[in-house]
C-alpha cells in the first residue's frame, strides 16, 4: 500500500505498520480476553491503552496483534448496529472515520478500515480532525449514515479508543448506546470470533482501502467547508442564510470596533488541522496559535491547571506587545474541550478562567441572547412567553441555576457523561422546551444548541458576544437590578 502524506503536517495519512490481515499465518489468540480485561466501554467512548508496549505514555505509532482484533470487533459492532438502526444492508452504509492526534489513530483506523471493506461498508476518511468537526460533517452531510471517530479524549497519549455516532450528529447514546455496547460484548464473548475477525480482514479489498486512503483529501476539504458553515449557524443561532450572515457580520463589526486578540495554545491537538485560525480571522479577532501541528504535544493532555501554562505565557508576552491580546484557550486531544485563560489587566498577568465559572458565563449570554434576539419576552409578571430550560450533569455549579432563575428558566440535571445531557436536551425540545445551552459545568466546555458536542469555538463566540454586545449584559443587569458598569473585560 502506498503512503500518502498530508500537505499540511507532513504526517502519513495510513499507517506505515504492517497489519496483521496481510500475514499467512493468523496470531494466537489464547490470551486476547486477557488483553480485553482493561477495557472500558461507556456511553461516553470505548477506550484502552492501544501502545503496544501497554505504557499510557507510550508516543508510540504501533499497536499489538490483538489490538488490531479489538478495533476489528468495534468496526463488526457498529456495523451490525448501523445496519439495524437504519434497517439498510451493510452493502449501503457509509460512514466518516476520523481521528484526534494520537499516534496509534492510524494503525487503529486502518484495521477498521479492513474490516468495514469486508463487510461492504463504504468510508469517507478524514484521518486527524476535530471530533466537532467530523460531527458536524456527518450532521449535515446528506449521504452519510453515522460516523466512527477514534479519540481517548484527554486521556494520556498512549491511550486511545472510539466513539460512534449517527447521522444526528451525535455520539450514539441512550437506549441506542447500551444496544451498541451489549452485542460488543456478546461478539467479544464468543471465542471463536477473533479468529473470524482475522479472517475477516483477510478478505478485504486492499485497493479499494487504498484508494479512500488517496481521496482522503477532497474529504477533508468538504468536511472543514462543512463545519465551518455550521459553526456560524451555532453561533449566529439560525439556518437562515440570510440570517446567519446578518448576524455573523453584525457580530464581526463589533469585534473589530473593540480590537479583540486570542491565543490558541493547541498542544498538538486535531485542532491543529481545522477552522479555527481562518474562522476567528473572518470575524476579525487577530489570533495567534501555538504547538499547532498534530503530535506537537508538549504537556499533559487534559486543559487544565499547569497544562494551561504556556498559554498563559504566550498571552502575556502577546498582551505586552499588542494589548487587545485578552484571551486564550487550550484544547483537549481530540479538540471538543478548551479551556480559557484571560489577561487581568488590574493584576498584569494570565489567569485560568476555571470550568464552572466559563460554563456559567456562556450560559448568561446564550439566555440573554434569547431574549436579545427576540426569541422571548416576558409579560408584566416577569414570566418568559417560553418554556425556557437549560440542561447540565449533576456536578454542574448551582450559580447556573441562579442564573438561569434570573431568565425564567428551568435548570434540568442529567447523569454524568455528555451523551446523557445531549440526550435529555433532545427530549425537552421534542416536548416543547427551548433549550439553547447545556453542557457539563464540571468538565469544560459547553454545547450550544444545534451542536451536539463540546466545541471551544462555540464558547469564545459566547465570550466574544459578551464582551462586544454590551446589550446582553444590559438584559441581565437589568433583570437583576444590577446597574451597567462603563466597561468591563
Amino acid at each position: 500500500m502506498n503512503t500518502y502524506v498530508d500537505q499540511q503536517t507532513g504526517l502519513p495519512v495510513n499507517t506505515s505498520q504492517p497489519t496483521i490481515f496481510k500475514e499467512s499465518t493468523p496470531p494466537d489468540f489464547s490470551g486476547f480476553n486477557r488483553f480485553t480485561e482493561d477495557l472500558i466501554i461507556s456511553a461516553s467512548g470505548w477506550r484502552m491503552i492501544f501502545a503496544r508496549s501497554n505504557d499510557e505514555e507510550d508516543a508510540g505509532e504501533e499497536i499489538g496483534a490483538y489490538a488490531q482484533i479489538l478495533a476489528g470487533f468495534m468496526a463488526k459492532a457498529f456495523t451490525d448496529f448501523l445496519a439495524r438502526k437504519t434497517d439498510k444492508q451493510a452493502l449501503d452504509l457509509k460512514i466518516a472515520l476520523g481521528m484526534d492526534s494520537r499516534p496509534t489513530g492510524p494503525a487503529i483506523a486502518d484495521a477498521m478500515m479492513h474490516i468495514f471493506q469486508a463487510l461492504g461498508v463504504e468510508i469517507e476518511y478524514l484521518f486527524i480532525a476535530s471530533a466537532p468537526e467530523i460531527m458536524a460533517y456527518t450532521r449535515l452531510s446528506d449521504h452519510l449514515d453515522g460516523f466512527a471517530y477514534i479519540s481517548a479524549s484527554h486521556n494520556p497519549i498512549g491511550h486511545n479508543g472510539v466513539k460512534f455516532g449517527l447521522d444526528s450528529g451525535g455520539v450514539v447514546g441512550g437506549r441506542d448506546a447500551q444496544e451498541l455496547m451489549d452485542h460488543f460484548k456478546i461478539l467479544l464473548k464468543d471465542p471463536s470470533n477473533p479468529m473470524e475477525i482475522y479472517h475477516l480482514g483477510k478478505s478485504a479489498n486492499t485497493q479499494r482501502v487504498s484508494q479512500w486512503y488517496s481521496s482522503y483529501q477532497e474529504q477533508k476539504t468538504r468536511s472543514l467547508n462543512a463545519y465551518t458553515g455550521f459553526s456560524r449557524q451555532v453561533c449566529a443561532d439560525s439556518t437562515e442564510p440570510v440570517i446567519v450572515e446578518q448576524r455573523m457580520a453584525d457580530l464581526s463589526r463589533k469585534i473589530r470596533s473593540k480590537s479583540l486578540g486570542i491565543i490558541g495554545e493547541l498542544n498538538g491537538s486535531a485542532r491543529g488541522v481545522t477552522i479555527d485560525k481562518p474562522f476567528f480571522e473572518d470575524l476579525g479577532v487577530k489570533i495567534q496559535t501555538l504547538n499547532h501541528i498534530p503530535r506537537q504535544i508538549v504537556h499533559r493532555i487534559v486543559p487544565e491547571g499547569h497544562s494551561l501554562n504556556d498559554c498563559k505565557k504566550a498571552l502575556e508576552k502577546a498582551h505586552a506587545s499588542d494589548p487587545s491580546f485578552t484571551l486564550g484557550y487550550v484544547p483537549d486531544c481530540d479538540g471538543d474541550r478548551g479551556n480559557l485563560v484571560w489577561f487581568d489587566t488590574q493584576e498584569n498577568i494570565a489567569k485560568e478562567i476555571e470550568a464552572q465559572q466559563i460554563f456559567a458565563l456562556t450560559v448568561l449570554t446564550e439566555l440573554a441572547w434569547l431574549v436579545y434576539s427576540n426569541q422571548v419576552s416576558y409579560n408584566e409578571e416577569g414570566n418568559p412567553s417560553r418554556d425556557i430550560a437549560v440542561v447540565v450533569n449533576g456536578p454542574t455549579s448551582m450559580r447556573v441555576d441562579a442564573i438561569a432563575e434570573v431568565f425564567g428558566a428551568r435548570v434540568f440535571r442529567a447523569e454524568v457523561g455528555e451523551a446523557n445531557v445531549v440526550n435529555l436536551a433532545r427530549t425537552l425540545r421534542e416536548q416543547g422546551w427551548l433549550v439553547r445551552i447545556l453542557g457539563e459545568g464540571s468538565n469544560g466546555g459547553n454545547i450550544t444548541h444545534p451542536s451536539s458536542v463540546r466545541d471551544p469555538l462555540n464558547t469564545l463566540c459566547s465570550v466574544l458576544k459578551i464582551l462586544c454586545i454590551p446589550e446582553l449584559f444590559q438584559i441581565y443587569t437589568e433583570r437583576t437590578g444590577l446597574s451597567l458598569p462603563e466597561s468591563y473585560d
